[in-house]
């Protein structure tokens, strides 16, 4: 079973997210702050990341950029409602496994990327 892990200070949504993925047979954890994913990140490694680029706690480039030190095996999809994060595309597409979404976005597209990023059909 694929793991993914949330990283969303938005309970609600991370919730949501949570539940579409599980139906579709993926193991899922959900961290609401940064702090709480690093630890989480510690002691499991999941097949993707699913990232909120504004948490509480500490900047998604940050968080980013430590996965892709760190965790370089680990795929990361980003998403945000704020437009300023679309001109950070060109330095997140530099990343090996990363794409931007805009937010609200339908949870098909979540699905649809969580597949794609994980390799299957």
């Amino acid at each position: 079973m694929k793991k993914v892990f949330i990283v969303d200070d938005d309970r609600c949504l991370a919730e949501i997210i949570k539940e579409v993925l599980e139906e579709t047979g993926y193991e899922v954890k959900i961290a609401l702050s940064g702090d709480s994913a690093i630890k989480l990140l510690e002691t499991a490694r999941p097949d993707l990341v699913i990232l909120d680029m504004r948490l509480t706690d500490i900047e998604g480039m940050v968080m980013l950029d430590l996965i892709s030190e760190k965790y370089s095996e680990i795929h990361v999809i980003v998403y945000t409602a704020y437009e300023e994060y679309k001109k950070q595309q060109p330095s997140l597409n530099n990343r090996k496994f990363c794409n931007l979404l805009m937010k609200p976005l339908p949870l098909e597209t979540i699905m649809s990327e969580v597949k794609c990023a994980i390799g299957e059909p």
